[in-house]
């Protein structure tokens, strides 16, 4: 019996919506999408011009599933991303105020029919009607050439009398071959997964020091990598027999080393030395195998590969300050060097270069302003680039098969840092589940022998956040509590043995707000100050949740997010948990902070092509540009008169009377990152340096004079906002790590 379903195509704008492949195209080219976001985009077309309820949406997308609103709203917003050319004023998705969203009913429907069959249909065929999307019972080759053969089979046994001319006979000859070829690859297959060895796990290097940067060397007998175990916080490199033996440190630094790579006969070592002395760029260095006399080779902004001739190094470049960094060949002498990609957009970052086995190309990551990207590759003899991921993930690492076939990379993109793979030409990217979640950095090693292993970096990690009790508040007495070991004896901590951090003090200084994933993602939670009644206040289901700032009133949090590569301002009513979101701008905005009366909020942001202060009213409303010679992390002084904030760690003031940035001169030479905090009369401060104990210091606003005030327990950790000051001075939170040091593992037959 023969049905027939109808399959539709929607046109619309330079747009085509094919449902029959669950596909977007704008012209040649198909546009990713999520299967919640093509379910979305067609339940909106299919209803163009009829205005869709928010919870209409909700159920029909979530049937029977609790979904929170901010979930539709942020699928909505990167489906305008996709398709609008400026999302911020809409031509298909409308959003109807106070009610829900409506397609614009401008489109063209076309309708076609695809016959459908039962096993006792005439052809016994069962034509591919699988949606082409990743994960949702695509067939495979194997398995469509199969169903075929069957059908083939089943006719032929019915001992139906036909007439076969030679063209048919001739046919049915290769179809049979076909067929047989394909039950001889099938079963083959299916025994080769049967009787694939299972992945084996062994540890490399555990214990203290923070690792990272692993690399092979070309003949998979040596393993370099980074780890900061013997120098308080600044990485050097060691090298290692893979798989025995005790490692050999080869650098030994006081400033840090990063991006290593081998040269392609095992002899020397490059690598990336970073100094607070030149924050603007790195020394790259070429040293032997086994350490020995250095030799500098050039300043480059980052990245490393070794070409496979041995002729060149892939680094990272900006040419000039306006210009965006690209990736450059360089020669091994440091002396010539040619722009591989650029992009357009100055804050675009090109960066991660890994040449291919045969040096033909490199493959890349283009990553915006907020650190998420897609990968891409260049040919290095006629420089074609071309992008093979379409998602704006996070993208950690990457590295080539051996055979040059696929790309590996380590991304979270479905919330966990896991590893994929995606063939070089490009593709839906596949999950590698032998290889476990949480990896960061991994190196992969030649086939010797038939034996292939990868390397990778597990981070195992704790932050605490402590409070301490200071002893007569602003009149500079200092701590109150008594300096034991490592540090003074705090009144309360706040541990769940996860991460529990960015401490920010209520207004009144009851009650804290901080991050912690105890629940599984990061979530603001506030706790009591005396640490007890924790309450967790947001639940997104986000691992990049950051930096929250009470509102003067203590009615309202400020936060940052990045979800879906988007970096976007929020707010969170303290008293009933709802969510506002404060940016949707195309650029990445972060790092909130009020004025003292309450009127602004302050945020970072590159929308002007640099990273700049601005602000907009709490209520809503256009955008101020703040800063105009950069600026990151503001926060505005008790009295509204000046603006603090940070630039390349160290801390700059911008007078709110006249307008003049400067930097705080007394602090001029000493990094801060972001452990600093504005009180009334004093600045608090954490100098990063390489002691193992920190000290919190005060600059006293009047007079200018700096005393030490109390030594916290713990090594900071200088990407999170550290400190927080009560409005009278008279608590203090700290937040550092509890403990955090990076196991190495290695895993035979992981792919």
């Amino acid at each position: 019996m023969m049905n027939e379903t109808k399959i539709n195509t929607y046109m619309f704008g330079d747009f085509r919506l094919d449902s029959r492949r669950q596909r977007l195209v704008r012209g040649e080219t198909v546009i990713p999408l999520t299967r919640k976001r093509y379910e979305i985009l067609l339940l909106l077309i299919e209803n163009a011009g009829r205005v869709l309820h928010k919870d209409e949406i909700l159920e029909q997308i979530w049937p029977n599933q609790a979904v929170e609103e901010s979930n539709l709203t942020q699928h909505i917003y990167v489906l305008r991303r996709l398709i609008e050319d400026d999302p911020r004023s809409p031509d298909y998705i409308l959003t109807i105020p106070g009610e829900g969203y409506q397609f614009s009913p401008l489109i063209e429907v076309v309708t076609g029919s695809l016959g459908t069959s039962d096993s006792s249909s005439a052809t016994g065929v069962v034509p591919d009607q699988q949606p082409a999307m990743p994960g949702v019972g695509t067939p495979t080759e194997s398995q469509t050439r199969l169903t075929i053969g069957k059908a083939i089979l089943s006719r032929l046994n019915k001992g139906r009398s036909v007439t076969l001319s030679p063209l048919n006979v001739a046919g049915i000859t290769v179809l049979v071959m076909v067929l047989v070829t394909s039950l001889v690859f099938f079963f083959n297959r299916q025994s080769n997964l049967q009787n694939k060895p299972l992945p084996l796990i062994s540890p490399l290097l555990t214990g203290p020091g923070i690792k990272s940067n692993l690399t092979y060397s070309a003949d998979g007998k040596f393993l370099a990598f980074t780890s900061d175990l013997e120098s308080a916080n600044q990485p050097d490199i060691y090298v290692k027999i893979a798989g025995t033996g005790e490692p050999v440190r080869i650098t030994n630094s006081a400033d840090g080393e990063f991006f290593i790579a081998w040269s392609p006969d095992g002899r020397e070592i490059a690598f990336l030395r970073w100094s607070p002395e030149r924050p603007s760029n790195y020394q790259l260095i070429v040293t032997p195998a086994l350490g020995g006399m250095e030799r500098e080779i050039a300043q480059v902004d980052g990245g490393l590969s070794w070409s496979p001739d041995g002729r060149f190094f892939a680094v990272t470049l900006s040419e000039q300050p306006d210009r965006a960094t690209g990736v450059y060949l360089l020669s091994v002498d440091g002396q010539s060097r040619q722009a591989l990609s650029v992009a357009e957009n100055q804050r675009i970052i090109d960066t991660k270069p890994r040449f291919s086995p045969d040096g033909s190309q490199v493959a890349f990551i283009r990553w915006s302003a907020s650190s998420s990207g897609d990968l891409f590759i260049v040919n290095t003899r006629n420089r074609e680039t071309r992008q093979i991921t379409f998602d704006q993930q996070n993208i950690n690492d990457i590295q080539w098969s051996p055979d040059g076939k696929s790309i590996f990379f380590s991304s979270n993109r479905n919330g966990n840092q896991r590893l994929w793979r995606i063939d070089s030409t490009g593709g839906t990217p596949e999950l590698i589940n032998n290889v476990p979640a949480d990896i960061a950095n991994f190196t992969i090693s030649p086939v010797n022998n038939g034996h292939q292993f990868i390397a990778y970096t597990q981070n195992i990690n704790d932050t605490t956040t402590a409070v301490y009790q200071l002893g007569a508040g602003n009149s500079g007495v200092g701590a109150k509590s008594v300096e034991v070991g490592g540090g003074a004896k705090p009144s309360c901590v706040i541990n769940s043995s996860r991460r529990d951090d960015s401490p920010r003090w209520s207004p009144d200084g009851q009650q804290l707000a901080f991050v912690s994933n105890r629940s599984g993602f990061d979530d603001i939670w506030i706790t009591n100050s005396t640490c007890t009644g924790d309450r967790q206040l947001t639940s997104l289901k986000s691992n990049d949740i950051g930096s929250p700032r009470w509102s003067p009133d203590g009615r309202m949090i400020a936060f940052d997010i990045m979800n879906q590569g988007q970096a976007d301002v929020m707010m969170v009513e303290v008293s009933t948990g709802r969510i506002v979101r404060m940016t949707a701008d195309l650029s990445d905005d972060r790092l909130p902070a009020w004025s003292a009366d309450g009127q602004w909020l302050y945020f970072t942001s590159e929308r002007s092509g640099e990273t700049q202060i601005w602000r907009m009213a709490t209520e809503g409303g256009s955008t101020l540009q703040v800063t105009s010679k950069g600026g990151f992390e503001p926060m505005e002084s008790p009295d509204g008169k000046r603006l603090f904030y940070t630039k390349i760690h160290f801390l700059w003031q911008k007078d709110l009377v006249t307008g003049e940035e400067s930097l705080v001169k007394e602090l001029a030479s000493i990094p801060v990152r972001r452990y600093w905090h504005i009180g009334a009369n004093h600045l608090y401060y954490v100098p990063q340096s390489s002691s193992t104990q920190p000290a919190v210091f005060k600059l006293n606003l009047s007079t200018r004079v700096i005393s030490k005030e109390i030594v916290i327990g713990g090594f900071t950790n200088r990407f999170l906002p550290g400190i927080s000051i009560t409005a009278r001075e008279d608590m203090l939170a700290a937040s550092f790590i509890g403990y955090h040091f990076t196991d190495v593992l290695q895993i035979e037959n992981w792919w």
